[in-house]
C-alpha cells in the first residue's frame, strides 16, 4: 500500500535537514576519532533507509525481517571503528597525560571524498524508498542495466533532487561563516539549480518553468563571477577552478536534458547530477582550502621554512 506524501516529505525534510548538521560537523573535525563518529553517523543514515527500502521492495514479513538485519549489521560493523578509536585515544589520554594531543585526521581529502559517498548512499536509498512507499516505482528490467535504469530514475527523481537541493541549502547557510563570500554565492545558486531540475516533476508547467530557472540561474552564476572580475575584485584560485569545474558539470546537464527531450533517457543528466553534488559535498567539508593563500613576506623567510640550502 503507497504511503502518503505528506507523511514522506516531512521525514525526507528531517534528513535534509540531519545530513547538514552532519556535514557541518565533518567541516570541522579534524581527529581521526571525530572523523570516525562523522562517518559513523552518516552511515547510520544510510543503514536505516536501506532497512526501509528492503522493506518496501520485498513487501511482509520477509522483507521486515531483511531491512532489520541489514540495517543492524551494517550498524554493527560501521561501529567498530569508532570503538577502537575511542579506546586509542584513551590510553593515549592516559599515557600522555597533560601533554596528550588527539591524532591528527590523515587526510582531509580522503575524508571529504567518503564523507561525499554516505551523503549520496544516504540520499539515493531514501529516495528509491519513498519512491516504493508512495508508488511512484516503474517496473524494473532484469539484470545490470535494468539496475542502472533505477539508479538513473531514483537519481532523477523529486525524492533524490528537492532533498539534496535542501541539503546543499542548509549546509550553506550553516557554514556561511567560514566560506568566502563569492563561493557562498555560488553555492546558493548551485544549490538551487539543483532544485530546479526539469526531471524531478512529469507536470508540463515544472518542466517548462524549471528550464527557464536552470538557465537564468546559470546566467546569474556566472554573470556574478564575471562582476566580481570585471570589478577588480581578487578571487582565490581554489574558488575560480571551483567555479571552472561547475562550468563542465553544468555543460553535461545540459547535454542531459537535451537528451532526455530527445530520448526520454535521464542517464546522462543523473551522471551530472551526481557530479554536481560531488563537487560541492567534496569542497564544502574543507572549506580552509578555499581561503586565498598569503604570499611570503616581504624581505624575510617564511616562517617555519628553512632559508635555501640549509636542511
Amino acid at each position: 500500500m503507497a504511503i502518503a506524501e505528506a507523511i514522506l516529505w516531512p521525514v525526507a525534510a528531517a534528513m535534509s535537514y540531519i545530513i547538514a548538521a552532519l556535514v557541518k560537523w565533518a567541516a570541522g573535525a579534524r581527529t581521526r576519532l571525530a572523523a570516525a563518529v562523522v562517518l559513523f553517523l552518516l552511515v547510520m543514515m544510510v543503514a536505516m533507509f536501506l532497512g526501509a527500502l528492503l522493506y518496501f521492495a520485498v513487501p511482509g514479513p520477509e522483507g521486515l525481517l531483511l531491512g532489520l538485519w541489514s540495517a543492524a549489521g551494517i550498524m554493527a560493523v560501521s561501529v567498530s571503528p569508532v570503538f577502537w578509536l575511542f579506546v586509542q585515544e584513551v590510553q593515549l589520554r592516559v599515557t600522555q597525560g597533560p601533554a596528550f594531543q588527539a591524532p591528527a585526521l590523515g587526510s582531509l581529502g580522503a575524508f571529504a571524498v567518503w564523507v561525499t559517498v554516505a551523503v549520496f548512499a544516504g540520499e539515493f536509498v531514501m529516495g528509491r524508498a519513498f519512491q516504493l512507499a508512495s508508488g511512484e516505482a516503474g517496473p524494473v528490467a532484469a539484470g545490470v542495466v535494468g539496475l542502472l535504469g533505477v539508479m538513473a530514475s531514483s537519481i532523477s527523481s523529486d525524492w533524490f533532487l528537492f532533498p539534496m537541493a535542501a541539503e546543499m541549502a542548509i549546509t550553506v547557510a550553516l557554514l556561511r561563516s567560514r566560506v568566502p563570500r563569492p563561493m557562498v554565492v555560488t553555492l546558493g545558486l548551485q544549490a538551487a539549480s539543483m532544485f530546479a531540475s526539469p526531471t524531478a516533476l512529469s507536470s508540463e508547467g515544472w518542466v517548462l518553468g524549471s528550464s527557464v530557472a536552470a538557465a537564468a540561474l546559470m546566467i546569474a552564476l556566472f554573470g556574478y563571477v564575471m562582476s566580481l572580475l570585471y570589478r577588480g575584485e581578487r578571487l582565490a584560485t581554489p574558488v575560480i577552478r571551483y567555479v571552472s569545474y561547475l562550468v563542465i558539470v553544468y555543460v553535461a546537464m545540459a547535454g542531459g536534458l537535451v537528451l532526455w527531450a530527445a530520448t526520454g533517457s535521464v542517464a546522462l543528466f543523473a551522471v551530472s547530477a551526481v557530479a554536481q553534488m560531488a563537487l560541492f559535498f567534496t569542497t564544502v567539508v574543507a572549506p580552509e582550502h578555499l581561503a586565498p593563500s598569503r604570499p611570503p613576506p616581504a624581505g624575510g623567510p617564511v616562517p617555519g621554512v628553512a632559508p635555501s640550502g640549509i636542511d
